[in-house]
């Protein structure tokens, strides 16, 4: 339940403060110490101050009243909120309708709307986090990647600049591949290290080859030479070092 705050510091409220969306009355009891955040207990209530349009309801417990295709609704007293979610979160979740379950959740205030993300994994929502501060990327665009990719090889493509493997995702056009590569590659040992990434070994055998295909070419091999060599070993597994030596193998013959 979302209502304006009617209350900043005692006293009563100007309608201008009413309006001012300055705070939100949220009936939830998720954040106790969240220490970018200010809240104070108020009855059944958490009074929070909103930060810069985006700020945690760092999790909410409840029964799951409904599962949809993109969302979920979870019911805490009484109370059903509608919280948007990724496929693979709604794949934990389903067929678990009406258990108590834990969603990490983050609020997101808009000039024209107020929506609720939540993911079944603190991991999940980690990494839509860091999606949404990628030029280019709302929110609706980050769930739809999250949907098309899990959130642990997302991370192992960004690692290895995998562009060709991110485009496949819901709405990802080159240059925001691109974008998310350069934005966030630097950013994941230091705010993702905690995911332990996943790669796609078929990725990785083109990004191996086409290094391969260069170092040869470094050597002074033509680049049709290069690519014949590095072809005819394609598919024994190697590693970028074994592709180049057996290439070099069998440039010599």
């Amino acid at each position: 339940m979302l209502k304006q705050n009617i209350e900043t510091s005692g006293g009563d409220s100007t309608p201008s403060e009413v309006k001012s969306f300055n705070r939100l009355i949220i009936e939830v009891g998720a954040i106790k110490n969240e220490k970018n955040l200010q809240a104070t207990r108020n009855g059944l209530f958490e009074t929070i101050l909103i930060n810069g349009g985006i700020f945690l309801l760092y999790y909410i417990k409840g029964d799951v009243a409904f599962v949809g295709e993109d969302f979920i609704v979870i019911d805490n007293h009484d109370i059903g909120y509608k919280i948007n979610t990724s496929d693979v979160s709604i794949s934990d979740i389903k067929g678990h309708e009406w258990e108590k379950i834990t969603i990490y959740t983050m609020m997101i205030h808009r000039e024209d709307d107020m929506s609720i993300y939540g993911f079944s994994t603190q991991e999940e929502l980690k990494m839509f986090q860091m999606l949404i501060t990628v030029s280019g990327v709302g929110a609706r665009l980050a769930l739809g990647i999250l949907s098309s990719i899990p959130y642990n090889e997302l991370v192992g493509m960004i690692i290895v600049e995998d562009i060709g493997g991110l485009v496949k995702a819901q709405g990802v056009g080159k240059k925001t591949a691109q974008r998310m590569v350069l934005e966030l590659k630097d950013k994941i040992d230091k705010h993702l290290s905690f995911i332990q990434p996943v790669f796609n070994q078929q990725s990785n055998t083109k990004n191996d080859m086409q290094e391969a295909v260069n170092a040869l070419m470094a050597l002074g091999y033509a680049k049709s030479e290069a690519e014949k060599a590095v072809a005819a070993v394609e598919d024994e597994g190697l590693n970028i070092e074994g592709i180049i030596k057996k290439s070099l193998r069998f440039l010599s013959r």
